[in-house]
């Protein structure tokens, strides 16, 4: 079987540059390792050309991959123009015919940040404006500037380091692949949406900056901080990533804790601040790397990435950010209409979907428990925009947060449907405005027949405080809590409705305030499904994003769709809380214990054999069929 494409290594120049001395460096800190990847970070220090043409030729002779910050002051530069490092398109040309495919391109920083963080101490940009499309045109053209610049006219490579949970639409502009830095989001949700980005974009590949030092904590003398960055290398390799970067660390620590000029008052420390190329902390980033430089030599990752059935959708300009700093959407921080709310909180649901249901939860169903990871143990999140070609990857699509939806939206989804997928999304996804304080307007007006089989009146609407009542489901795998004759479930406050009229969807859940039904067929409808072509479209009626109120029963409808997604896969693996696992072609699966401290127990279930495994704290254990 073929294997994947991996360059692992370290960033050189993070604090300093000396440029006499990056030849030797790269041999003492990368090729020495075992590692084969060198991200140079000059900042401003003056390289003369012949330098770098003799590092090109010095890496391509060991097959050492390799990319070069360029503009990092995030100060566009425009045309031939040579910059304050003496690096000018003629020398990057050069450097690029010397390395051939070793030279990876250019990387740009964090452009997402104007957007998606709080405008103080970032970006001056603070994007007062009324539509969010608007803010989206923005974004493109601010990356359209800094991409053009620094692909010297779209002669050199250009990847994005990107922090936001904007970088579907920073990598719309014209890069290689997509990279993530890491740990400035929560991974199983930044990790799942680069990864869709790479196909939706057909990168080769993808890559993961691990800027542990400033986002891995800020105490870097503690314990659980220095196993993240362990298991940060361990979750991106299994979830498919290809180029690693350390951004800093295995040479000394600046942030937080570690210097008081930084900012840490009244910090001592036995090696001095800051912390020390001898200094335990910094000894450990070093360890960690040459570690998994080690693990990458062991191992055969297949190409092609790990299976995905199910993807979460990503709404059409949608800017929440599951950074980890404060934010404002589109950062119009100074309006409040733009401040996180209903439709951001959905992505709570990511701190949820990733552990198994408590045992006490009766609407878990199943021969086993399933319900800790959807089918192949991964998901990937789209963006609503990015076509029926991606769609069409998955077997269920199911959306997420704030959805603007268009025409070719729609009939992207009518598409997908028909040809075998299920969809589930909120009759709020449906409304076509962009503007965070407008008007409610369904698309079609609310006839949404031909895809979800009835026309909602969203001008004539109920808001009522009932319970939640499921008949059995149309599609095939589902298994919802299907009982007339109970007690209605997860009444918890006020939710909007339309009035609907039915046109050929069958009412798979009802509202309800009592136990014993007297009438069905009057019962209010919150849920429908309908039978298109070979697929099913399942819509939640709220005119409201399900965060509040409607937050537990949409929760419900998601799990359930991710159990039955796994109970139909020909390979099932299962195991404590915090097992992680993705499969790849070939059956070669990846668990992944992240526990920091305990064992736990993993099963693999081929169907006609079981294989049992234990793993220790923070293990990444490959099985081979």
């Amino acid at each position: 079987m073929e294997r994947d494409f991996i360059a692992h290594g370290i960033a050189i120049g993070q604090y300093e540059f000396p440029v006499e001395k990056i030849k030797d460096l790269i041999d003492e800190l990368c090729i020495s390792k075992g590692m084969n990847y060198i991200y140079f970070f000059t900042k401003e220090t003056p390289v003369d050309k012949k330098y770098i043409l003799e590092w090109a030729e010095h890496m391509a002779k060991n097959q050492i991959y390799f990319t070069y910050a360029y503009d990092y002051g995030r100060g566009a530069r425009k045309g031939n123009v040579a910059d304050p490092c003496g690096y000018d398109k003629e020398t990057a040309l050069e450097m690029k015919k010397i390395a051939g495919k070793y030279f990876l391109g250019h990387v740009l920083a964090e452009l997402g940040s104007e957007f998606g963080c709080a405008g103080s101490g970032y970006w001056p940009n603070e994007n007062e404006v009324e539509h969010s499309a608007e803010a989206r045109e923005s974004l493109g053209r601010t990356v359209d500037e800094y991409v053009q610049a620094a692909s010297m006219d779209g002669e050199i490579p250009v990847t994005v380091i990107e922090a936001t949970g904007l970088v579907t639409y920073v990598n719309q502009s014209a890069q290689t692949y997509p990279t993530l830095e890491m740990l400035c989001g929560n991974p199983e949700i930044m990790l799942p949406m680069l990864r869709a980005t790479a196909k939706a974009s057909k990168a080769p590949y993808f890559a993961t900056y691990i800027a542990d030092e400033w986002y891995g904590g800020v105490r870097n003398m503690d314990g659980l901080k220095q196993h993240r960055v362990r298991m940060a290398y361990d979750y991106a390799y299994m979830s498919g990533s290809s180029v690693f970067t350390l951004e800093s660390g295995d040479e000394r620590l600046y942030s937080h804790d570690t210097a008081a000029e930084n900012g840490a008052e009244g910090v001592v420390d036995e090696f001095n601040t800051p912390y020390g190329y001898d200094h335990p902390v910094v000894k450990m980033h070093r360890d960690v790397i040459k570690e998994f430089a080690d693990f990458l030599h062991e191992d055969s990752r297949p190409v092609g990435g790990p299976k995905v059935k199910v993807a979460f959708v990503q709404g059409n300009l949608d800017g929440y950010s599951p950074w980890r700093s404060g934010s404002s959407l589109w950062n119009n921080y100074n309006d409040r209409n733009f401040g996180y709310s209903t439709p951001e909180f959905v992505w709570r649901l990511f701190d949820e979907i990733t552990v198994k249901r408590n045992w006490a939860d009766i609407h878990n169903f199943g021969d086993i428990d399933l319900s800790g990871a959807p089918a192949y143990g991964t998901y990937d999140i789209i963006n609503a925009a990015d076509g029926y070609e991606t769609m069409s990857r998955y077997d269920y699509l199911i959306f997420t947060g704030w959805n603007t939806m268009t025409e070719e939206i729609y009939e992207n989804l009518k598409k997908f449907v028909q040809n075998g997928g299920r969809l589930f999304m909120t009759a709020a996804h449906l409304n076509t405005t962009d503007k965070r304080d407008g008007e409610m307007k369904l698309i079609h007006d609310g006839d949404v027949s031909d895809l979800f089989g009835c026309v909602l009146d969203a001008e004539n609407t109920n808001i009522l405080n009932h319970g939640y009542k499921f008949l059995e489901s149309l599609v095939p795998e589902f298994k919802y809590p299907a009982d007339m004759w109970f007690d209605p479930l997860f009444s918890e406050g006020y939710v909007k409705y339309p009035t609907i009229t039915l046109k050929g969807a069958q009412p798979t859940g009802k509202l309800s305030q009592d136990f014993d039904e007297k009438d069905v067929d009057a019962m209010p409808i919150w849920m429908t499904e309908n039978k298109v072509g070979d697929g099913y479209a399942v819509l939640m009626t709220s005119l409201d994003y399900p965060s509040m109120s409607g937050y537990t029963i949409y929760k419900a409808v998601v799990r359930e769709m991710l159990t039955a997604s796994h109970r139909q896969c020909p390979i099932k693996v299962y195991g404590g809380d915090k097992l992680r696992f993705t499969v790849y072609e070939g059956d070669k699966v990846y668990l992944l214990n992240t526990d920091f401290d305990c064992q736990t127990h993993a099963i693999i279930d081929y169907g006609t054999e079981k294989r049992e495994f234990f793993l220790q704290p923070r293990e990444l254990k490959p099985v081979e069929r």
